[in-house]
């Protein structure tokens, strides 16, 4: 019934519209009233039939692609050029159309119909670039790596050999070899992961410097002009880690060596009739007085400039490849926390570089900036025919002597001279720098600044260790000897020394701060004669970055490690999230303003002192190369070394525990000079010849006996406990502990009054409290933020709770570290401090909080 009903309304309705010409408009198309009709039957239709026979599956057909043409590369586009390693996109430069598979299946059973899919295929060929590749690394699809194992491809190197390829021979009939053309050809790709259409390619491609491992500076400058058949002389440019670099497209020379010379201030000048390029120091190739200097028109010999802070940057904003994130845009900036600068500058170099390389540049950058703030316009006599744009020289206006780097020189028969001042001081700085390609007069030498570390070990594989280290610096490098004597009366060379190191002062106290963890709270200020300090990872910290011997108090060197530094004022650099008292250093922490400050790494060489006269006294004579060890230029020094890198380390973990015997069980934990990181032992390596250790027990700070022994623990009879004593069994024990060394004698000492506890055997868990309290403030003052870290030394694990008079109160379990207390106010306070685990002990302490 419904069925014909249906049946008869859709007849007569078809049949009441054909008369009309009736019409209206849906999205703008005109619709007539029988076409509606005309639908509505067919809809009826469909519908009883599927009542009666059962669902009938429609004809379908998937996407289909209309045009199968292969967009290839624009005519005329540029062919990039790789130096090293880098990520460069390919550029299509042939193609056939797609080839369509269609696949037709059937759907449903009785009634049902066919679906239709397809998918499709291109062979393409893409550019990797300009001249001879080495390697063809990862493969990059629509920005998402690919397995190119999965693809049929074949990679041509670009050699002056190569063969075209059969694939786009047999297509073309006539193929290009395009040999110095590095290509891939991808034979029958698939498409259906990319939408049906070629994606957008990526490839890592190495072409090697001068092979394909080559990643200097030096190498880069050399290969970019000799591609260009230029001859440079580059012997002057430092040899830094350059991963790999990318010319997008033609340009002249100079152009494609413009982002290195500004990223890693590189000097370039004709000299000689032959270009160089030299890195940019403050070496001085020249000096000159004011009477020197030809009378301007105003008869003023010198016109200075200051820019006006305003206008200084900032913020220097570093653009990169990030190695480290499939050679992605990276981009990093340094900010200068003082000052009124409101400017920004940017570096764009498409270098391959990690993060922390990138921010060493805009660091560099904004430094440079700051540092050349004030200018100079004079005229150098005739006799300065050598000098040339970026040079320094040296002039000296009244008391005061100033480094300027040439940014221009004009010349008619005198010299005019823009530059910067990059250095200014009272005390002379005279040393001859020659830049490659220039003669000019005979130096004139300074002394050297020299410091000798007798200290531990920086490294496990450091060379010598029982001799000191040496870092020696000077205004201008050149090199430096080092001679020797026993007597004074004839001296031997015993070395050289090629680098100049980054030497500094403390300019603020430093706190002991805490060993073992991270130390947030304290922070150290230095000030460098020269060279940088850059934040890192924590993770490169671990591994050994940022790395510093710091003068302790008592003329030893603790080594400290830092995470993030600051920059706050001209060379000087705040250093925080501190590792402090690294390689068993602990005992140096601690010192005040003017303390010296060395940055450990290559530079700093171990002094190559013969074993035999390691520990005897020896007069040392460092200066400048090439003069003779008599000149009154070297600096003596005299001292007989101990060869602290040999002393073994304080053991820690000391611990007594009273048995059932009645005899008292002393132990202690090894600690290792050598191989220490392995966290996969059960212990630390042995790294003496054999194991020894002394015990001393003390009453009243008086040694009343020694112990020796032969492993981690030792036994403290009855008897003689109660001897030492006076016949009471002592609740604490006053110990200290050490390690024997074959080369060096008895280690640094761990001394402890240890809290004796009872019940099994020494080696067992522990608890240890020292009596009478555990918590020692040793540091404390007020932040702008209004609160105090109270440090304790180390102990075992204890709470430690700081309850202040005003109500403030702070808690931390820990073995050693620091509390925050906030809410202090400059003054004095009175803080109950307390320590627990399985007692309690409590002292009022009088904290004098200052602001700062």
């Amino acid at each position: 019934m419904a069925t014909l009903v249906l049946t008869g309304a859709a007849a007569a309705f078809a049949g009441s519209a054909t008369g009309a010409a009736t019409a209206f408009t849906i999205a703008g198309s005109a619709v007539t009233w029988g076409a509606i009709a005309t639908s509505v039957a067919t809809a009826a239709g469909a519908y009883i039939d599927s009542q009666l026979f059962g669902p009938q599956m429609p004809d379908t057909s998937g996407p289909r692609v209309t045009d199968l043409n292969v967009a290839g590369g624009a005519e005329g586009a540029p062919i990039p050029r790789v130096y090293g390693t880098m990520r460069i996109p390919a550029l299509n430069i042939w193609a056939t159309r797609l080839r369509e598979v269609q696949d037709e299946e059937s759907v449903g059973g009785k009634g049902g119909g066919t679906a239709t899919t397809y998918e499709y295929f291109a062979s393409f060929a893409v550019c990797l670039g300009e001249g001879e590749i080495d390697h063809v690394g990862r493969v990059w699809a629509d920005n998402q790596q690919i397995d190119i194992a999965e693809f049929t491809t074949r990679t041509y190197m670009g050699t002056q050999e190569q063969q075209p390829d059969a694939l786009i021979e047999a297509v073309e009939g006539v193929a290009p070899a395009y040999r110095g053309l590095a290509y891939m050809v991808f034979e029958d790709a698939p498409l259906q992961s990319f939408g049906s259409r070629v994606p957008t390619l990526a490839v890592e491609v190495t072409r090697g410097f001068e092979t394909a491992d080559a990643s200097g500076l030096r190498a880069l400058v050399l290969k970019i002009c000799a591609d260009y058949g230029v001859t440079v002389d580059a012997s002057g440019v430092d040899e830094i880690d350059v991963t790999g670099y990318y010319i997008d497209r033609a340009m002249s020379c100079r152009a494609a060596l413009q982002p290195l010379l500004a990223a890693f201030r590189l000097d370039i000048a004709e000299i000689d009739g032959g270009l160089a390029i030299w890195s940019r120091n403050e070496a001085i190739s020249s000096a000159w007085a004011e009477g020197d200097l030809v009378a301007q028109s105003n008869n003023a010999p010198v016109e200075w400039t200051r820019a006006a802070v305003r206008e200084l940057p900032r913020k220097a904003v570093m653009t990169y490849r990030d190695q480290d994130r499939d050679y992605q845009a990276g981009a990093v900036s340094a900010q200068r926390t003082i000052g009124n600068g409101l400017g920004e500058i940017t570096v764009d170099v498409p270098v391959a570089m990690t993060e922390t390389a990138a921010r060493k540049i805009a660091d560099a950058a904004l430094a440079e900036a700051w540092d050349s703030q004030r200018s100079a316009k004079f005229t150098l006599p005739p006799s300065a025919i050598g000098v040339a744009p970026g040079d320094v020289i040296e002039l000296t206006e009244g008391e005061r002597i100033y480094s300027l780097r040439c940014s221009r020189v004009g010349w008619s028969w005198t010299a005019s001279v823009e530059a910067a001042v990059v250095g200014d001081r009272v005390a002379p700085r005279r040393i001859y720098h020659q830049r490659p390609g220039l003669d000019s007069t005979p130096p004139a030498y300074v002394p050297l600044d020299v410091v000798v570390m007798d200290m531990a070990l920086a490294s496990d594989d450091q060379p010598l260790p029982f001799a000191p280290r040496v870092a020696v610096d000077a205004s201008v490098w050149g090199k430096g000897a080092i001679y020797g004597s026993p007597t004074g009366d004839a001296y031997t060379l015993l070395g050289q020394i090629e680098r100049r190191s980054a030497i500094g002062v403390t300019t603020a106290h430093v706190a002991k701060g805490v060993t073992g963890c991270w130390d947030r709270g304290s922070e150290l200020i230095v000030r460098m004669q020269r060279g940088q300090l850059s934040s890192a990872t924590e993770q490169e910290v671990y591994a050994g970055r940022n790395r510093l011997a710091v003068q302790g108090p008592i003329g030893g060197w603790e080594i400290v490690g830092y995470r993030d530094a600051e920059l706050i004022d001209v060379r000087t650099y705040r250093l925080t999230h501190l590792l402090r008292g690294l390689r068993g250093t602990e005992a140096h922490r601690g010192t005040g303003i003017g303390s010296r400050v060395v940055r450990l790494d290559g530079a700093v060489q171990t002094l190559p002192l013969p074993s035999e006269r390691a520990k005897l006294e020896n007069i040392l004579r460092i200066g400048p190369q090439p003069l003779p060890f008599d000149d009154p230029r070297y600096i003596q020094t005299t001292g007989a070394f101990k060869g602290i890198g040999q002393r073994p380390y304080a053991p820690c973990h000391l611990r007594a525990r009273l048995m059932a015997s009645g005899d008292l069980a002393l132990g202690w934990v090894r600690r290792t000079r050598i191989g220490g990181d392995d966290w996969e032992s059960a212990d630390v390596p042995l790294s003496e010849a054999s194991e020894r250790y002394r015990v001393r027990i003390r009453v009243g700070g008086i040694v009343v006996r020694d112990i020796e022994a032969d492993s981690q623990g030792v036994v403290y009879s009855e008897a003689d406990a109660l001897a030492d004593h006076g016949g009471a069994m002592p609740s604490a024990v006053d110990m200290s502990v050490q390690q024997y060394s074959d080369d060096f004698g008895w280690g640094a000492s761990r001394r402890e009054s240890v809290r004796v506890t009872t019940g099994g055997a020494y080696a067992d868990s522990y608890e240890q409290v020292l009596d009478p309290l555990p918590v020692v403030p040793y540091t404390h003052f007020l932040r702008n933020t209004g609160y105090v870290y109270i440090y304790w030394t180390p102990i075992e694990d204890v709470t430690v709770r700081a309850e202040a008079a005003n109500g403030a109160v702070a808690e931390r379990w820990g073995s050693s570290g620091g509390l925050r207390l906030e809410g202090l106010s400059a003054g004095e306070h009175a803080v109950t401090l307390t320590a627990y685990d399985d007692v309690q002990i409590s002292a009022p302490v009088v904290i004098t909080v200052t602001a700062r």
